[in-house]
């Protein structure tokens, strides 16, 4: 599957422009974002419709990551995607996601509130290890 022409993921910097990335398929990976040597400083990052599934490791790492914007056709979470995003003080996973990957929210040490989606079936070991602020955690009806 691929996603329509022009999608890019937008990795947004405190103290530079946005920057736009193409994506070709579906899954986003580390490859991806590596085409932006900086793309571990972005504050807030804008994931485009069309995907479906962020890879392992994708934003491993991304210690200023503040905002994250996810559609909601996005079902799959790999292993440790967002580990070490320590920016993170809440999250609103999308409707749609059935699977998180292992240690996939690792380390998120600033993650207060998590709101979890009704399509979630699957939620690895370790998903959320670390995450030793997280206070709120919204479950749905």
């Amino acid at each position: 599957m691929q996603t329509p022409s022009g999608n890019n993921i937008v990795l947004h910097f405190q103290e530079s422009d946005p920057v736009s990335l193409p994506i070709s398929s579906n899954l986003l990976t580390h490859e991806d974002l590596s085409k932006c040597p900086n793309y571990k400083q972005a504050s807030s990052i804008e994931v485009p419709e069309g995907i479906t599934h962020i890879g392992d490791n994708a934003f491993n790492g991304c210690t200023r990551l503040t905002t994250l914007h996810l559609p909601d056709g996005i079902t799959h979470i790999g292993v440790s995607a967002f580990g070490g995003c320590s920016g993170l003080t809440t999250l609103h996973l999308p409707d749609g996601l059935t699977h998180i990957g292992e240690c996939a929210f690792d380390d998120c040490l600033n993650l207060a509130t998590l709101h979890l989606p009704k399509s979630l079936t699957h939620i690895e070991e370790d998903a959320f290890r670390g995450c030793t602020s997280l206070t709120t955690l919204h479950l749905p009806d």
